[in-house]
């Protein structure tokens, strides 16, 4: 971000409005923010005003299988900074983290001891600090979520684009060899975005939207791998529905981590070999069109490319 954007982003009368409109309409309230980030403590970051940089930012808990490889992949990607939170992770998460952080400037942890989830005031308050330290764009990730662009790279897309958002097509895959994969061709039919930083953003549930001023286009797509093994499978469910219920969420919010823990409960490894097979499991909102393809997840760009042939 250049210094001049900077500043035009403290005069932007419309982003204000938009700000304003979310308070107005109480989709942040006050005290629900508060909760979200009673534990959270931000690191101190480098703060770089005068280039145009792109940063990731992400809240994870309990990825120590994959967050390493989504780092490692953005930053391929042409991502300048990750900015990852670690939520009370107790598979070792976080001491991985500290390691990255410590042998890769690139890479700041945050951390959060606060049991409620309410993912989006954690995403918000990462995204505004992004901008703060110079980010042009941010791109709010999971560490199950491998990002691409359809044309060259994830940074060459950001960059290029005149528009405030761009969404992502997310494709439902199953892990393989690494770092191959299958991915099901036809996408899920949600989406998540990245935008444009600025101080008064709002990152809605889910990373699947943001109260952003701008043209809204397409032209990103996401492999998603949120089911890796059965016991992942059951902790995963596990740790959403209890920091749901910490959080006071909505029945209707998160509601598959609420099932998905009652059907672990009862047989996990079932329900894991189901996704395995490639089966939908509706139930949970796992609906796969079943017309997987084998791919490299090290791919440049989007559509993946399928695995070497062996002989």
């Amino acid at each position: 971000m250049t210094i001049r954007a900077a500043a035009a982003d403290l005069v932007d009368i419309g982003q204000a409005r938009e700000w304003l409109a979310a308070r107005v309409r109480h989709e942040h309230p006050a005290d629900e923010r508060a909760l979200a980030l009673r534990g959270l403590t931000l690191p101190p970051l480098p703060r770089s005003p005068g280039r145009d940089e792109i940063w990731a930012v992400a809240t994870v808990r309990d990825e120590a299988d994959v967050v390493r490889a989504a780092i490692d992949h953005l930053l391929s990607q042409g991502v300048d900074h990750v900015l990852v939170c670690d939520h009370r992770s107790a598979d070792g998460t976080r001491e991985l983290l500290r390691e990255l952080e410590r042998s890769d400037g690139r890479i700041h942890l945050a951390v959060d001891d606060g049991e409620a989830h309410l993912q989006h005031h954690k995403i918000t308050a990462l995204a505004r600090r992004a901008w703060w330290a110079g980010a042009s764009w941010v791109v709010p990730f999971d560490a199950d979520e491998w990002w691409f662009a359809e044309t060259g790279s994830l940074g060459d897309a950001l960059r290029a684009s005149r528009a405030g958002v761009l969404t992502a097509a997310m494709h439902d895959a199953l892990p393989a060899v690494a770092p191959f994969a299958r991915l099901d061709p036809v996408p899920a039919g949600d989406h998540k975005v990245a935008f444009r930083a600025h101080p008064l953003v709002n990152v809605g549930p889910g990373n699947h939207g943001v109260d952003r001023r701008g043209r809204v286009t397409g032209g990103l797509r996401i492999a998603h791998v949120p089911y890796r093994d059965s016991s992942q499978v059951a902790r995963k469910f596990a740790n959403g529905s209890r920091a749901l219920d910490a959080a006071g969420a909505r029945e209707w919010e998160g509601w598959h981590w609420r099932a998905g823990a009652a059907l672990a409960r009862d047989d996990a490894d079932a329900m894991w070999r189901a996704m395995e097979a490639g089966q939908a499991v509706p139930a949970v909102g796992w609906e796969p069109s079943g017309r997987w393809v084998d791919v490299s997840m090290s791919s440049a760009s989007w559509p993946l490319t399928a695995p070497p042939v062996t002989r």
